[in-house]
């Protein structure tokens, strides 16, 4: 990869999440190219692992790399955790969902509705996805209807918590739009 990126003269690498992440940042370490990189999680795993890859995100942060993050509130936690220079200029890319390329609907208020409703989430079988804080939400709201996450399988998400008997565990879905479609609120 040194060598091709050396051949074809290659000025600016742009990465995303942890993996990717560390490779082009050593290599901008090695080449002088910049590296525009997307954080897609920060990972702050409560074991030596997670511990680990965190340190390896704040030892790569004394680099110079230009930061992109999906979310607000990531780009606060990769300031609190020290995986970006306390003055790196990043910018954030909110992720979101086109909301127009879907058919519109009436929605009426939690406490006037006649039926569930229905909530769900995209998961990954990765604490900084949030798996672990959508069991807690989903136990905790278990009553306001009904729930659903595709993405992760029923074992990867119990390695999380308990799944309260109101989630319905889907896995791999063929059409996400169809299943977001089915929702009342995307979380």
């Amino acid at each position: 990869l040194l060598r091709w990126i050396r051949s074809e003269r290659i000025n600016v690498i742009h990465s995303h999440g942890r993996g990717a992440g560390v490779y082009s940042r050593l290599l901008s370490i090695v080449t002088k190219v910049h590296v525009l990189h997307t954080f897609h999680g920060i990972h702050r795993e409560p074991s030596i692992p997670g511990r680990l890859k965190l340190l390896l995100d704040q030892v790569l942060a004394l680099f110079k790399f230009t930061p992109i993050f999906v979310s607000k509130n990531e780009e606060r936690e990769a300031y609190q955790f020290k995986c970006v220079r306390p003055k790196a200029k990043g910018f954030v890319i909110e992720n979101a969902v086109d909301t127009n390329r879907f058919e519109k609907r009436d929605s009426v208020p939690f406490s006037d509705s006649s039926r569930p409703f229905h909530f769900g989430a995209f998961l990954r079988p990765d604490l900084a996805k949030g798996p672990d804080l959508f069991l807690r939400l989903a136990a905790d709201m278990a009553t306001e209807g009904e729930w659903s996450c595709v993405g992760i399988s029923r074992s990867e998400l119990s390695n999380y918590g308990d799944i309260p008997p109101s989630v319905n565990v889907l896995g791999r879905v063929d059409e996400p739009a169809r299943w977001l479609q089915s929702l009342d609120v995307f979380i």
